[in-house]
């Protein structure tokens, strides 16, 4: 039976009026519903359970489904489900914005109409000025065709339409996922800028909402900003023109921490005070292993980092993600290592000692790629934030790890 044979059935018998609309799918019944008269859509909101009412009215839009409400007789039962509605609705809103802990719950937008695949451009035009004289704002159409979302219809394309012309000729597809997907899935697929808007869809199909991917962008290009306020180990809100006792309260306490660690990296030095002696070349070639670890290893840090914040990784499964990175490091460090040895060769050093920093880059730059992944994923495991003294951490191995491995293949080898 179609939409409207089912419609006029239930119309018809009485009797048999909500026992039939129970066994329709939440679907059929939206599509059913909005096809009755008030007078039968008050009877039928009567009969329904509470449970049933919610699941309906959650098939709507939300101004709709606000309309609607107002035709249960009972205003107890009207508070009930519409608390029922706000609570469901935010909890699974709530897993949706979970990929990022800036998003808020609007970054699910509910600002949308729904209309049947039958409407005419007239009643496209009747849906968007409610909802603009409602809420001061023009709404996504989307389209459905038996109670099930099947794409939207952009007003520009039916500005030279009849008022009577069908807007089926018009509909477009529209990216779709439902809410239970991960939100990492979900925010990525924006981020990738293959879509404009992903359609949130609840167990059932029904809409829950529409992310948009400008504002999924937005929260992402916050990041290199915030990354590198956070990398500096300074305070975002630290302006140009603060007073010098305000840049000085904000700052000294990372320096203070950076020269700890700077000692303990030039206490490696002093350690093999005498090596650094019979092979005065080495002092040319430290800030190079130690540089190319750093640098190394802040990118892993960032890719890890980022892969943090869109929840695509933990501690607890992070074995696969950290091996991958270390074997890169090792084709990346055997690549560098040959040039530097290389380098050295070229410029008068024996194809030993060439040996010697080629095997320092190379065991650097393994170094920096394990602590530069899993210092982020430690620091995020006791609840604090990844990216405050990362930096400091990560530079500081990569500086005592490169020093030691160059001074001690030079004290063997050479």
């Amino acid at each position: 039976m179609t939409i409207g044979e089912h419609a006029q059935y239930i119309a018809r018998h009485h009797g048999e009026r909500g026992e039939y609309f129970r066994k329709l799918s939440t679907a059929e019944q939206m599509a059913v519903f909005d096809e009755l008269s008030a007078y039968v859509q008050r009877d039928i909101l009567a009969k329904l359970s509470l449970v049933d009412v919610v699941a309906l009215l959650d098939q709507h839009d939300p101004g709709r489904a606000e309309k609607l409400i107002m035709r249960i007789p009972n205003a107890s039962r009207r508070r009930a489900v519409t608390l029922r509605l706000k609570r469901e609705s935010k909890e699974k809103i709530d897993i949706v914005r979970s990929f990022h802990a800036q998003a808020t719950i609007e970054i699910v937008d509910q600002h949308y109409v729904l209309v049947p695949e039958t409407a005419t451009v007239a009643d496209v035009a009747e849906a968007l000025d409610a909802h603009f004289d409602e809420t001061g704002r023009i709404p996504v159409v989307l389209v459905h065709r038996a109670g099930k979302c099947i794409g939207e219809v952009r007003p520009g394309d039916l500005v030279r339409e009849e008022t009577s012309s069908s807007i089926a000729p018009h509909v477009r597809a529209v990216a779709m996922m439902p809410y239970t997907h991960a939100p990492r899935e979900i925010a990525a697929r924006c981020v990738e800028k293959k879509v404009h808007k992903v359609v949130i869809v609840d167990t059932d199909e029904s809409v829950l909402g529409i992310v948009f991917a400008r504002e999924v962008n937005a929260l992402f290009e916050e990041l290199p900003s915030e990354s590198l306020y956070e990398f500096a180990a300074i305070e975002e809100n630290e302006h140009a023109f603060d007073s010098v006792k305000k840049k000085f309260n904000a700052r000294y306490r990372s320096l203070v921490v950076n020269l700890g660690t700077a000692f303990l990296a030039g206490s490696v030095v002093g350690i093999f005070a005498d090596t650094l002696k019979e092979m005065t070349i080495l002092a040319m070639y430290l800030p190079i292993v130690a540089g190319m670890g750093g640098n190394a290893g802040i990118q892993s840090m960032a890719i890890f980092m980022r892969s943090i914040t869109l929840g695509e990784i933990t501690l607890a499964r992070a074995f696969p993600a950290v091996r991958r990175e270390i074997m890169a490091s090792v084709l990346q460090g055997t690549l560098n290592g040959v040039i530097t040895g290389t380098v050295a060769v070229i410029f008068g050093q024996s194809a030993m000692f060439g040996v010697v920093v080629g095997l320092g880059v190379l065991m650097n730059l393994i170094v920096a790629a394990t602590f530069g992944s899993l210092i982020p994923l430690a620091i995020r495991a006791t609840g604090r934030d990844p990216a405050i003294f990362s930096g400091i951490i990560l530079t500081t191995f990569t500086d005592i790890c490169g020093f030691l491995a160059i001074f001690l293949l030079a004290a063997a080898l050479l």
